[in-house]
């Protein structure tokens, strides 16, 4: 397995209490490589910590969380991060965007100019490399975002509610593309949503988290043909599951 994450629960510190409410309790899974794992749940209910947690950005009070069979102490970039908001810096162009984490990793220039490339390509931005985030739309800015992570090349894909501000079409857009990317590079991905429809478009599973004292709920496989549609028979029928699921979430 790629992550195995086990028994791991997270308290965050609050004044005036010395035994706060745990952000997650009780999580025990794995990731293999090459899955599309959804975490799926409602607001506050831990995925973000549990994120966050995989990332190395926090500790566990609890348990245990191990990334290629090595434990988790910190980040790192085999574990690259995609955030809600794409935080980039204004005053570079989107190539240079792209290349500062590959500055940070000590990259040589002619391989930073390859991969940087090569990243772009990937989401369909390399003929607006020399624009400014401000000339960019909400959904290219995300795209710009995608590739900065995919230019490190990591084994495990971190995304943190990426395409939640973004509207409907273009939210679309950005999944197919991803998953034409996910297909491409076989790569790993542990993407977290509120969304329904996102979880059952997107995944090869997903897992449905609640509010502790027990946050895992439940997993779910999905068989499905490649590639997907979204008028698709199994697609419906995973929907309705998974809201039903999420339904019997609420009344826990």
């Amino acid at each position: 397995m790629l992550i195995d994450v086990a028994d791991v629960s997270k308290r965050y510190p609050q004044p005036h209490l010395a035994n706060p409410p745990a952000a997650v309790e009780n999580i025990s899974f794995s990731i293999a490589a090459g899955e599309f794992v959804c975490i799926l749940g409602p607001s506050g209910c831990g995925k973000s910590t549990l994120l966050n947690l995989i990332a190395g950005f926090l500790a566990p009070d609890r348990g245990s969380i191990q990334f290629a069979g090595k434990p988790v102490t910190g980040p790192e970039p085999q574990r690259g991060v995609v955030f809600q908001e794409a935080t980039l810096f204004p005053w570079l162009n989107i190539r240079r965007n792209v290349e500062l984490g590959l500055k940070a990793a000590g990259t040589d220039r002619e391989r930073r100019q390859k991969l940087v490339d090569e990243s772009l390509a990937l989401v369909g931005l390399h003929a607006s490399r020399y624009a400014y985030p401000h000339q960019l739309s909400g959904g290219m800015k995300q795209r710009v975002a995608l590739a900065r992570v995919l230019a490190l090349k990591p084994r495990l894909l971190l995304m943190d509610e990426p395409f939640s501000a973004l509207d409907a079409d273009t939210r679309e857009h950005l999944q197919d593309q991803l998953l034409k990317i996910c297909a491409s590079r076989r790569q790993t991905v542990l993407f977290v949503t509120h969304s329904v429809e996102e979880a059952a478009y997107l995944a090869d599973r997903v897992i449905t988290m609640r509010p502790p004292p027990t946050s895992l709920y439940s997993e779910i496989r999905i068989h499905r043909k490649q590639p997907r549609r979204r008028n698709a028979k199994e697609l419906t029928m995973t929907i309705l599951r998974l809201r039903s699921l999420l339904k019997g979430l609420s009344r826990c």
